[in-house]
C-alpha cells in the first residue's frame, strides 16, 4: 500500500507518468487497503498499529535510500 502511494505521489508531484504507476493504482493500492481491512478485524489494535508503523517505516527507509541513489554515506 505505502509503495503504491509513493508511486502515485511521485507521479503527481512530477506531473507525469512514472514506472509502477499503473500497477500501483490498479493492483497494489486496492490490495493493500483490502488486506489492512481484513487484518484489522482479526488483530488486536496495538498489534495492528505496530505492524502498520513497521511497514510504513520500512517503505520510507527504502524510498529515502532510493532517492539518494543508494548512497548511504
Amino acid at each position: 500500500l505505502v509503495n503504491g502511494l509513493t508511486h502515485l505521489g511521485t507521479s503527481i508531484s512530477e506531473e507525469g507518468y512514472g514506472p509502477g504507476l499503473l500497477s500501483s493504482v490498479m493492483v497494489w493500492i486496492p490490495l493493500g487497503i483490502l488486506a489492512l481491512l481484513r487484518v484489522k478485524d482479526e488483530t488486536a489494535p496495538k498489534r495492528f498499529w505496530i505492524g502498520f508503523a513497521i511497514g510504513v517505516g520500512i517503505n520510507l527507509a527504502i524510498a529515502i535510500i532510493t532517492m539518494k541513489g543508494a548512497k548511504l554515506s
